[in-house]
């Protein structure tokens, strides 16, 4: 699903997390705002590619994201993010490259993805 840099607005879309075939999404440099669905993780797990820096999302990545096992490619800078990135981040063992952008507690996901991309 691609829909970068569309300038597209509103809430991040809640019928996201039904797409449970889903391998890439991306929608960066758009206006979506609020926070992003619980659980929408939990059911995308065939993901390899998340990307969805530059928008107005708020809230926190929920500790789901731990569940992306194939995610190989991860971006989620450029937000309004409000709380520090899951510990779970830590086993996304098949990821390449990372961008957190000014996601609080930067440092802390570092350790732990460090650790990750070390393995």
């Amino acid at each position: 699903l691609h829909f970068g840099g569309n300038l597209l607005n509103g809430r991040f879309p809640s019928y996201i997390g039904s797409l449970t075939k889903l391998q890439t999404l991306e929608v960066y440099t758009n206006r979506l705002s609020g926070s992003l669905p619980s659980n929408m993780f939990s059911s995308l797990t065939g993901l390899t590619y998340l990307h969805l820096s530059s928008n107005l999302l708020t809230g926190s990545i929920h500790s789901d994201i731990g569940s992306l096992t194939k995610l190989s490619l991860l971006y989620f800078g450029g937000n309004k993010w409000g709380r520090s990135a899951p510990s779970t981040i830590g086993s996304l063992t098949n990821l390449l490259a990372l961008d957190v952008g000014s996601v609080p507690s930067r440092q802390e996901l570092f350790q732990v993805t460090s650790q990750t991309f070390k393995n």
